[in-house]
């Protein structure tokens, strides 16, 4: 009898603490963070000539950039046992000033004849991955919002338009609620109601970014 209640103690202890980590592991958490990223832009500009519908005559030009900036994300994560998921918003902005190609001369865009600057870039993303040994493993697919300024000698205008963004990254603990991110996000504009007429142009975006995470 004294052998029985000894063992039922254990079971129900153990039990116990089964539960609680089972319970953390499926527990919502929300988290915030910072952090430095560098894209590679690549501008595919088509230009539409003199012709009519059925002979038109295109000329496209390919340029590419690589700007520097920071980036500030908040999300929710909801943890599944080994899998996850999670719904983030970032902000980037840029600190290398205008958009340059790799000669230093500044990139025309979007009007075809200006200069271009991008002031901010936001996603919004679904992160669905696996967690093994503390650390995630995901990939990441949503929208992306861009307000590019534009300058030319008549005078400066933006616009703001709306691209697709798919990404795949690692985290991982450092301590208790503090995570490293690594990843790589790859945007896609199609930029044609920026242009100028007879214009279209077409931004892909690969960012490489490093970043802190809090979670609470």
């Amino acid at each position: 009898m004294r052998l029985f209640s000894i063992s039922s103690v254990a079971a129900i202890l153990a039990c116990s603490v089964c539960s609680s980590s089972l319970a953390q592991g499926l527990g919502p958490q929300l988290y915030f963070g910072g952090g430095i990223e560098r894209s590679s832009v690549n501008i595919t500009e088509t230009t539409l000539g003199f012709g009519n519908d059925e002979n038109e005559v295109s000329i496209e030009s390919d340029r590419s950039a690589h700007p520097v900036g920071i980036v500030g994300l908040a999300g929710y994560k909801i943890n599944l046992g080994y899998f996850f998921y999670a719904g983030e918003v970032d902000i980037s902005i840029p600190v290398s000033g205008d958009i340059d190609d790799e000669s230093g001369q500044s990139v025309l865009c979007g009007e075809g004849f200006g200069l271009c600057s991008v002031n901010w870039t936001s996603r919004t993303r679904v992160l669905t991955g696996i967690t093994a040994q503390g650390n995630d493993y995901f990939t990441s697919a949503g929208a992306v919002v861009q307000n590019v300024e534009f300058s030319d000698p008549n005078g400066r205008s933006s616009d703001t338009v709306v691209g697709v963004t798919l990404g795949v990254g690692a985290q991982f603990e450092v301590r208790r609620n503090v995570d490293v991110r690594f990843e790589v996000i790859h945007d896609i504009y199609d930029r044609g109601s920026a242009s100028n007429d007879g214009a279209d142009s077409e931004w892909k975006v690969t960012t490489v970014r490093a970043a802190a995470i809090f979670e609470f």
